[in-house]
């Protein structure tokens, strides 16, 4: 089972010396091309493993080159307020990007993409629980949420 959630795209609305800008829902500004959020695609691993590819996009959702830093934490809550009451089995590993630190143990984690701006995520939970993913993006005034983790995410 395949579970993907997208960064909304937002509406540019203006040109200010050949670069397109505009505001977000929050009226912030937004300028084309920098970095605006992140994607998620999770996909069941080997057993008991959940691998989540975390991609940094544009506001038009484009995939953006580069290596960048993430927060990442488990949450219960799909606002992703708070960390999750249960812990994976191990720590958060990284086939793709690179584990900068660990938060708190088996749930919140400092992660940096690769060259291509993704990072691929190694979760592993014998409970397979279903919580959230969470992303903060460095210098981003919101949280990206994925889609609910569920058992078929989980090899």
């Amino acid at each position: 089972m395949t579970t993907t959630a997208t960064a909304y795209s937002r509406t540019i609305l203006t040109t200010l010396h050949g670069r397109e800008i505009g505001l977000d829902v929050n009226r912030s500004l937004v300028v084309k091309g920098d970095p605006d959020g992140v994607t998620f695609s999770a996909a069941s691993g080997a057993a008991n493993i959940c691998n989540v590819t975390i991609q940094v996009v544009n506001n038009d959702g484009t995939a953006l080159a580069g290596t960048r830093n993430l927060d990442l934490w488990v949450s219960d809550a799909a606002t992703g307020a708070g960390l999750a009451a249960h812990a994976n089995t191990s720590e958060l590993t990284c086939s793709t990007g690179t584990l900068l630190q660990v938060y708190s143990a088996g749930k919140a984690w400092r992660i940096m993409t690769d060259a291509t701006g993704k990072a691929v995520a190694v979760i592993t939970d014998t409970a397979k629980t279903a919580y959230f993913i969470a992303a903060l993006l460095n210098h981003q005034p919101f949280t990206q949420i994925s889609t609910q983790l569920a058992t078929g995410n989980f090899g």
